[in-house]
């Protein structure tokens, strides 16, 4: 079975223009927009093909396949990323990188590219940026905070009362989950804290190569 299933997919990557997400991965590693080169993509492949482990691709692991629906998920050190795309209707494909990297501090960045079969990848003009869909003072009442405590306390509070922005890829349909939580390390300043809202992020809706406002995602 693993045999016949590597088989299906070398014939897979040997189209010039595949449907298949592990073949636009690749073509992103050997355009070298990705942190990952494309020998160890192709190592990846294999042992994930072969369900087997090996140590000279450490710092690169495909974890998850989705032939079906173009999306896939792998880990770095410290890191996991999540890649998928979309059929856009001037023929070409958008995709979306997304790494999620843990630390001290933990965060999230997301880049787009497009694919073409003329053009092969190309960086897209495509961008989510969070804060046209929220901002720190939607978020945060700062009005009250102020009434609540003297004019030091407050511009404390304030400047350590910002939001933390994910981004969840879709593995099925083709909206985007854009999550983010207060940005604060200190004690004191979680509990003075006031909020407007508990949403815990909102849904961007898919619109032929660019991203609409949804629903809030409530907590």
């Amino acid at each position: 079975m693993k045999i016949l299933l590597t088989i299906i997919l070398s014939i897979i990557f040997s189209t010039s223009y595949s449907q298949n997400i592990l073949d636009l991965g690749l073509k992103l590693s050997e355009s070298m927009n990705i942190p990952t080169d494309s020998a160890k993509f192709r190592s990846a492949i294999n042992h994930f093909n072969t369900n087997t482990k090996s140590s000279d691709i450490f710092d690169f692991r495909i974890t998850l396949v989705d032939l079906k629906n173009g999306y896939l998920e792998g880990s770095i050190p410290d890191n996991e990323i999540s890649i998928c795309y979309w059929d856009m209707t001037n023929g070409k494909k958008l995709i979306c990188y997304n790494n999620w990297a843990y630390g001290p501090v933990c965060s999230s960045n997301w880049r787009f590219y497009e694919y073409s079969k003329d053009n092969g990848i190309q960086k897209s003009k495509q961008k989510i940026k969070p804060e046209d869909f929220i901002k720190d003072n939607d978020y945060f009442d700062f009005e009250q905070m102020r009434k609540e405590n003297n004019d030091s306390d407050f511009e404390r509070l304030k400047s350590e009362a910002y939001l933390s922005f994910s981004l969840s890829l879709p593995r099925y349909g083709q909206n985007v989950n854009l999550y983010f939580d207060p940005n604060v390390n200190d004690i004191w300043v979680t509990e003075k804290l006031r909020y407007k809202v508990k949403y815990k992020g909102v849904e961007l809706i898919w619109k032929d190569g660019n991203f609409m406002k949804g629903e809030w995602i409530i907590k």
